[in-house]
Order: C-alpha cells, then structure tokens, then sequence
C-alpha cells in the first residue's frame, strides 16, 4: 500500500498513506449522502446532488493519485528517507499535515453546496459559506505554514524587539 520501491521508507510514504485515508473516509461519507436520498427534499435536491458528486470527485481523486497529491502537498519534505524509527518532527510534521488536509478536504463539500442557489432561502447565505470556509482556510494555513510562519516568528520577534529598545 506504501508504494516503497527500495528498502527505505520515505516521508512521503506516510503522506500518501494520510491522503488514501482521507479518501476512504470522503468515500464511506458519500456513501452515507446516498443513502439520504429518500429523506431529501425537492428543494434541497440541487444540494445533495452537488454534495454527492464533490464526495464523488475528490474520493476519487485522492484514491487514484494519492502520491501526486502526496508530493504536490509535501513538496521537499517528502524526500527525506526515514530511518528505521521516525524523529518527533517528522511525525509531528505528518500529523499537522493531517489535521490540515482533513480539515480542507471535509470543509469543501459544504462550502460548495452552500454556494449552490436554493430557490426556498432567498437573501443573504453567509453564515452557511463562513461556517465551511473557516476550517477551510485554518487547513490552508495549517498547510502552507512554512511558507508563511517563519516569516510571522521574525516579525513578531523584531516588533519585540523594538518594543523593549
């Protein structure tokens, strides 16, 4: 399931094995939106077709190209070989990774069906597209915070700084 091609174990391994998990998880929860259908009304039927069919799409995705995704997500970091025992922060590193993709991968589904006209709640829908939208952007930066953070611990650190001088 792991895909390792020589002896070693690397860090995306455990990416791509965080990335089927999550998409078995979207798959058994679109298996479960099925099942509603009888109990789903004409008017929310728009909302369970979209929520089913992007159940559907990113299950699929996540379970046919797991390392893609894997890679595309890890960037460098999957390229580490990992020893027989694993460091605190390479776990740690995959366990934030999950938290993050978990939260934008179950955040998107109801985000795009709050985003889906309903012809019986006319008006303003904001509270149904922010209450998605936060986990999903958390994840986001949960995601991409080397990218961003250690560029937060050196302003906060010269704003201390400064702040004492």
């Amino acid at each position: 399931m792991l895909c390792v091609a020589r002896g070693d174990l690397q860090l995306l391994d455990l990416y791509v094995l965080v990335v089927r998990l999550v998409g078995v998880w979207l798959a058994f929860s679109g298996v479960i939106y099925l099942s509603m259908l009888p109990g789903v009304g004409v008017d929310l039927l728009a909302a369970w077709a979209v929520s089913v069919g992007v159940y559907g799409t990113t299950a699929f995705l996540l379970l046919r190209y797991p390392r893609a995704i894997a890679r595309w997500l890890a960037r460098e970091d999957g390229e580490k070989t990992l020893a027989l025992g694993l460091g605190a922060g390479d776990l740690q590193s995959v366990l934030v990774f999950a938290i993050g993709f978990y939260l934008i991968v179950t955040g998107v589904p109801s985000l795009v069906a709050a985003l889906v006209p309903q012809p019986y709640q006319p008006g303003s829908r904001w509270q149904e597209v922010v209450r998605p939208g936060v986990p999903i952007l958390v994840g986001v930066l949960v995601l991409t915070r080397r990218r961003w953070l250690p560029a937060l611990v050196r302003a906060v650190e010269a704003w201390r700084k400064s702040r004492e001088d």
